[in-house]
């Protein structure tokens, strides 16, 4: 009659729950067979999946949401007025008169409404660029700060990706980070100024959306993806759910009928009743 060890016996069970509970726990998903639950069993859950929706090719609907959803107008824009409402505290060595001639330029040339447009619509559209204005230079070379004199900075202009066209063949190689995103960009003829000028990277402020993989930024000329395109269905339910919500309360009233000799009825019972 063999003999068997309790204890061996013991360790070999709790090895063998280990290790069950080292699986269980790398499991990609809960799923229960009894119950069907969990994806890739035979529910509906696991008829689900994503497909492409690329609205941030489609201007005009993102234009309509900005203007028309409140929840789509606060997603745009609450991020850039928080940005910008109260400018930057310089600090340094600097003196006081020359901070408040700086503040007081900035408020001249409209520098804070300009960058906190270039952010919504870099947001809204997935890229957008604030262009330096630097009169009496060619915006096609290089920006060189020590060949800007007094008074040749006129503010920025501000443009959505829309109206300009990315140089895509000729990239930025120099070192640092703007390194892989366009050269030069060329003003489109619907811009409101500067048309069918190019501008060299360096005299603009280029701000995007959402930052994509480099394959899917090649599918939107190197620019981002709109922040509206995430949350489109939930803007939609959102939107959906409050306004057949609103539409209840038009519905939301007494219907009376009236029957002659109801209280006799009531009175006399039976099959009238």
């Amino acid at each position: 009659m063999a003999r068997v060890s309790i204890k061996g016996a013991a360790r070999k069970a709790f090895a063998a729950d280990r290790a069950a509970r080292k699986t269980a726990f790398a499991a990609d998903s809960l799923q229960n067979f009894a119950a069907n639950l969990g994806v890739g069993l035979d529910n509906q859950l696991s008829a689900n999946t994503y497909g492409f929706n690329p609205i941030t090719r489609n201007r005009t609907l993102l234009e309509w949401m900005y203007r028309g959803s409140w929840l789509a107008g606060v997603v745009v824009d609450v991020i850039a007025d928080d940005m910008t409402r109260a400018g930057v505290d310089v600090r340094g060595d600097v003196k006081p008169e020359d901070i408040e001639h700086l503040e007081r330029a900035a408020t001249t040339f409209n520098i804070w409404p300009a960058i906190s447009d270039t952010i919504k619509w870099a947001r809204l559209y997935g890229g957008g660029l604030a262009v330096m204005l630097i009169d009496g230079q060619d915006p096609a070379t290089p920006l060189d700060l020590k060949t800007v004199g007094r008074g040749q900075f006129k503010g920025l202009l501000v443009l959505d990706r829309w109206m300009v066209e990315p140089s895509l063949e000729n990239l930025v190689t120099d070192m640092g980070p703007d390194l892989g995103n366009p050269k030069f960009y060329r003003i489109t003829t619907d811009a409101p100024a500067l048309k069918r000028m190019t501008v060299h990277y360096s005299r603009c402020l280029r701000m995007e959306g959402v930052r994509l993989p480099y394959w899917q930024r090649m599918m939107e000329n190197l620019w981002g993806l709109s922040v509206l395109e995430r949350p489109y269905d939930r803007i939609v339910a959102f939107d959906s759910a409050t306004t057949g919500a609103a539409q209840l309360v038009y519905k939301a009233y007494l219907r009376v009928y009236r029957i002659d000799g109801m209280r006799e009825v009531i009175g006399a019972g039976g099959p009238g009743q």
